[in-house]
Parts: structure tokens; C-alpha cells; sequence
């Protein structure tokens, strides 16, 4: 099998979504309910750095996932996953659940809904990453909170490209970690033919 260009890998939507009709089509207490258990795990993982000190910070970076997972399934609970899964972690760690509404959680959200509407990879990474970055800036410089306070110790000449490329990074790397997790899930459809557009 021939090895694809980075050009082709980036123009291509990402060959996971979700089978549709099989979950838009389900009552709206069945939506609202997933939607529910979504919120509550998300803003778990968001506060496990509290909770749970050492290991829960490795497992707080996962906080995404649920929102992606929900987003790609149906955009609208996704969105109010995102909204309610704040609310609870501010809850237990105001800080941890400004940071979910403004950072994490925006970029599940708009991760989810990029690859629902089968996006480009190169597109699905830009809106993300734009959306994580300018949290980022509006929580490091905008609001002055103590989070991500290495950043403002450099200054903006220097934090600005470093956001950028860490960003960068990160949505790369989540994007292909979404479909390792989520291809696993049986709501989803699996890789090939189907979801892959030639």
C-alpha cells in the first residue's frame, strides 16, 4: 500500500463519523441523558488534578474526549454537554471550570462538530487550534488568571508562537487519538470505504 503525502493526509476529512441516523433519531431524553453522563465525565476529568493530585493531572488531559465523542454524535448536545460540564467543575474547582469553558471544552466542541461536517483535516486542525489558542491567550493575558502562568513570565513575543506551535501539536495529536478511542465505540462507524471520501 502506498505511503500518502502530507498534503494528501491534510485535504482529506478524517475517515471516522458517526452513524447518524442511528443516534439523531433517538428520543430527546435518550440525547439528554447521554449528554448528561458526557458533562458529568468531562468536568470529572477536568477537576481530577484536584481530586486525585498526580495521576489525576495525566487524566485531566483527557477532558476533551467526551465532548468530541458527543459533538460527533449530535453538535447541539455537544454544545450544552460543553456548557453544563463546566458548570459542574466550576462546582468543585472554579478556576478548572473557567478554564474547561474557555479552552478545553471549546476545542472538544469544535473538533467534534468540524469532523461531523466532514471537514479537511488541515481545517479541522486550523478551527480547533484557533479556538484553543485564543482561550488560551484570553485566559493568560485577557484575564490575568493564574493558569498557564509560565506563558506570561515570557512575555508575547515569545508565548505567542509558542501557543501557536503547542497548539498545533496538540490538535494534531488529538486528532489521530480520536479515532483510535472513538473508532472502538459501536455508535461510530468504522475506517474504510464508507468513511473515506476518494
Amino acid at each position: 500500500m502506498k505511503r500518502e503525502s502530507i498534503y494528501e493526509y491534510l485535504r482529506r476529512p478524517v475517515p471516522l463519523y458517526p452513524r447518524q441516523h442511528g443516534f439523531q433519531t433517538r428520543k430527546a431524553h435518550i440525547r439528554v441523558a447521554l449528554g448528561g453522563l458526557v458533562a458529568a465525565l468531562s468536568a470529572f476529568l477536568q477537576v481530577s488534578g484536584v481530586l486525585l493530585p498526580g495521576f489525576g493531572q495525566i487524566i485531566g488531559a483527557f477532558c476533551s474526549v467526551p465532548l468530541i465523542a458527543v459533538s460527533l454524535m449530535d453538535p447541539v448536545v455537544g454544545f450544552l454537554a460543553m456548557i453544563a460540564a463546566s458548570c459542574l467543575a466550576a462546582m468543585f474547582h472554579p478556576l478548572g471550570g473557567l478554564i474547561l469553558l474557555l479552552t478545553y471544552g471549546p476545542l472538544g466542541f469544535v473538533m467534534g462538530l468540524t469532523i461531523f461536517y466532514r471537514l479537511p483535516r488541515f481545517l479541522v486542525l486550523f478551527l480547533s487550534g484557533s479556538v484553543l489558542a485564543g482561550g488560551i491567550c484570553l485566559v493568560v493575558f485577557g484575564l490575568g488568571l493564574p493558569a498557564f502562568a509560565l506563558l506570561r513570565l515570557t512575555g508575547l513575543t515569545v508565548s505567542i508562537p509558542l501557543i501557536a506551535g503547542l497548539v498545533l501539536l496538540y490538535c494534531w495529536l488529538w486528532l489521530d487519538l480520536v479515532q483510535i478511542f472513538l473508532v472502538r465505540l459501536p455508535v461510530f462507524a468504522s475506517t474504510g470505504s464508507k468513511g473515506e471520501k476518494k
